[in-house]
């Protein structure tokens, strides 16, 4: 089970440590969010969002919960990106931000793009059983508008730019004046950006993309972290960015998931969480 930690408290002035607040430049051009192309998922969305599927309402609480603490976070400090990265591979790190954006979209319709900026081994389209197509990788190479390269997901009130071309080198496009031009067009035009990144030790790019972010929340697996790993983490991000952590796959020492049922359910002696891994298989 997913379950988040607290989100500590920054303590000093308000948003120290984090990306100033950018201004609304007059007389910008405004996004035609009914011009973006849309991508078709070719599998079951409740297989890769767990917020959708029946069954799943303690893992959903779950995201609500983290967007309930982002949202109170963001009343104290300039927040709109929000950097989701491990410290080592498959911890969970694109799942979470997935499902985290998908939680945040549900929430009084909010623009809510998720970029994703793990070049090294991007899996968001694979995830969904997207076609590839262009994005980040390819946006960062050319000068046409970031606009065309942020696609709508067909059944999710969320935007997506895949990593794109999956051959390239990470750091360097990351770490470039198009890059900052991205999460600066795209901050503007969204009123969440979700970034999915790399892992944080094995190599430099989530460092790069934490000083673009203004926040950053940190996925830790069971009997996948270490705890050498975690210590070496911390010592690479800025303390004041770090929002919370995420302890993924972590039993839950407070289960009620017989309350989360609903009425339905219980009148009729089914568990849905039984029913929906029949479903599944």
């Amino acid at each position: 089970m997913t379950r988040i930690s607290p989100i500590p408290q920054i303590t000093g002035e308000s948003g120290a440590g984090c990306a100033e607040a950018r201004p609304e430049a007059p007389g910008r051009r405004v996004w035609d969010f009914d011009s973006l192309s849309w991508l078709v998922p070719k599998v079951p969305l409740r297989q890769v969002i767990c917020i959708l599927g029946p069954g799943q309402e303690p893992v959903q609480e779950q995201f609500r919960l983290l967007r309930t603490r982002l949202e109170d976070a963001r009343q104290a400090r300039p927040l709109k990106t929000v950097l989701v990265t491990s410290s080592l591979p498959e911890e969970g790190k694109s799942f979470v931000a997935l499902n985290l954006a998908a939680t945040i979209s549900q929430r009084g319709r909010k623009k809510v793009l998720l970029l994703e900026a793990d070049l090294r081994r991007p899996g968001c389209c694979s995830a969904l059983g997207l076609s590839p197509v262009a994005g980040l990788a390819e946006c960062c190479r050319s000068a046409d508008p970031v606009a065309s390269f942020v696609y709508r997901i067909s059944g999710l009130d969320l935007c997506l730019m895949p990593a794109g071309d999956r051959a390239t080198a990470g750091t360097e496009l990351l770490d470039s004046h198009r890059m900052r031009q991205v999460v600066a067009e795209t901050g503007r035009a969204f009123d969440w950006v979700v970034v999915d990144s790399a892992p944080l030790l094995p190599v430099a790019d989530s460092v790069v993309l934490s000083r673009l972010c203004e926040g950053i929340v940190l996925v830790v697996r069971r009997s996948k972290a270490l705890k050498s790993a975690l210590q070496e983490v911390l010592d690479r991000i800025e303390p004041a960015k770090l929002l919370g952590v995420v302890l993924n796959d972590f039993p839950s020492r407070h289960s009620c998931e017989a309350y989360l049922q609903s009425s339905a359910d219980s009148a009729q002696g089914k568990d849905p969480d039984i029913a929906d891994f029949k479903e599944a298989a």
